[in-house]
């Protein structure tokens, strides 16, 4: 099965943004099972345990390298308004969406009933 974060993004949000996104929270650590392949200019994350591919584009790529268990989400968005030139706001948008990607397609370590 391949999912394409591109085409699940596009230009309308996800929907109701999870309870638990807030801009101080830290981003939970990414599975250290996940393995990332980059090619041309994009990426897939493979995940052996479903023998599923998540396709990104760099952009989320550099949000799920970020996926440490340390960096803030308001870290990450400001990292990426100065990157790519655009408001912090829209920024922290982004990251809260691909972030909630990431914890629904179970790539992210966390306990369960979180």
């Amino acid at each position: 099965m391949i999912t394409s974060l591109k085409n699940r993004m596009g230009t309308q949000a996800l929907g109701k943004q999870p309870c638990w996104t807030s801009r101080a929270i830290t981003i939970t650590q990414r599975r250290s099972d996940i393995r990332i392949y980059q090619i041309d200019g994009e990426a897939v994350l493979f995940d052996p345990k479903t023998h599923t591919i998540l396709q990104l584009n760099l952009t989320a790529l550099a949000i799920f390298r970020r996926c440490d268990g340390k960096t803030t989400m308001r870290q990450v968005a400001e990292s990426l308004a100065y990157s790519y030139n655009v408001t912090f706001d829209n920024a922290h948008n982004q990251v809260e969406q691909v972030v909630s990607l990431f914890a629904s397609s179970k790539l992210l370590d966390v306990e369960d009933g979180v």
